[in-house]
């Protein structure tokens, strides 16, 4: 039987989570567990299974022909050996004295290989990269991008406080997120900042038309945070070299930072299967949170309507009728007649974020161009 013990990364290929498990054989299936709650997220029969030298000697990447999109990544002494006893082909690693050099040259093909297909963005590796980057890199990245925004926060004290305590409804008092700040600049928009930071533009604010709006976009925003589809994102566009560094253990080439760093942030794109990802996880926050859905619907709705208006480069919402009509698909029962999210005052002091501000009104071409 494969030694249980050892462990490896899993993503399904669905979402971005990347999650630690275990791996067992049961003499048919290979059984992929999560390493702390036992879940059992799949089980691969071994004939389906096609195996490649990792990013190591002693290092594989498997997938199964029935979920061609899951990874699963081991790496770990002996595995190679231990897959061949039950039937599983390592390609890429021959046997014989040629092993190691053939060994240097397939992890060099590998990298090669995996920069373009992040690059592209045609399988679920960015994911898996993003989710090696250890959060304290990411979120060093975030204070340095944030610090080319702080002198537009324009939020007074008391809509921070409002806005904390929506933060803390959608995500629980132990989320750890970073504080949402507003900044002064007129396109309605939102972002979700590397580490965990969320923006929001004072244009969003104004324009919002219930509090419930807010909600919508807050939870889809937070989404995009605790799924890391911000990090994945970078890393799918990232530097070639800079894959190469992640590959080897070496973060540190994704935290360089230059003058289009914040613009690229600010005007990010998620995939398409990151944005409804997002969506459907900011549905389960405002069902739980008992907030209605009809607000998150009738933004995406309302953007929807202006789309030809804005250009498809500064959107990181590419809102459609159909996400609109997704949002409310299985509604609870009853869910019309929750009240709003927030109370007439909280609402207008999180509306009026930057009535009385100093802050300067935020250029997007002229501060970074």
């Amino acid at each position: 039987m494969l030694n249980s013990r050892w462990q490896g990364s899993f993503t399904d290929g669905q979402t971005a989570a990347l999650h630690r498990v275990d791996v067992g054989f049961d003499g048919l299936f290979l059984l992929i567990r999560d390493s702390e709650t036992g879940h059992e997220y799949d089980r691969w029969e071994v004939r389906q299974v096609r195996a490649e030298s990792g990013s190591g000697p002693d290092a594989i990447d498997l997938r199964c022909e029935a979920t061609p999109d899951a990874f699963l990544s081991i790496a770990s002494p002996g595995v190679v050996a231990a897959f061949r006893e039950i039937g599983i082909g390592v390609r890429g690693l021959p046997e014989g004295s040629a092993r190691r050099a053939m060994i240097g040259l397939a992890f060099m093909a590998g990298i090669v290989g995996a920069a373009s297909l992040v690059w592209m963005g045609v399988t679920p590796l960015s994911r898996v990269i993003a989710g090696w980057v250890p959060l304290e890199y990411e979120r060093a990245l975030s204070g340095e991008v944030e610090e080319a925004f702080s002198e537009y926060h324009c939020e007074s004290e008391e809509a921070a406080t409002v806005m904390a305590g929506l933060v803390e409804r959608l995500a629980g008092p132990d989320h750890g997120l970073p504080t949402v700040h507003v900044v002064n600049l007129d396109l309605p928009n939102a972002f979700a900042m590397p580490g965990g930071g969320v923006l929001f533009t004072r244009g969003l604010l104004e324009t919002a038309e219930s509090p419930d709006e807010v909600a919508g976009v807050l939870a889809h925003e937070i989404q995009h945070v605790e799924q890391r589809h911000v990090m994945t994102s970078i890393v799918r566009g990232g530097l070639l070299s800079s894959i190469w560094a992640v590959t080897i253990g070496d973060y540190s080439g994704l935290l360089v930072i230059d003058p289009t760093t914040a613009f690229n942030v600010a005007t990010m794109s998620f995939s398409r299967d990151d944005e409804a990802s997002a969506d459907q996880g900011a549905i389960g926050m405002l069902d739980r949170a008992g907030i209605r859905r009809d607000g998150m619907s009738e933004f995406f709705a309302r953007l929807a309507e202006e789309e030809g208006d804005v250009p498809d480069w500064l959107s990181t919402h590419p809102a459609s009728g159909e996400r609109a009509e997704a949002v409310l698909a299985g509604a609870p029962a009853g869910a019309e007649n929750l009240p709003p999210s927030l109370d007439e005052a909280a609402w207008a002091s999180l509306a009026g974020a930057c009535t009385d501000t100093d802050a300067p009104v935020m250029d997007l071409s002229e501060l970074f161009f």
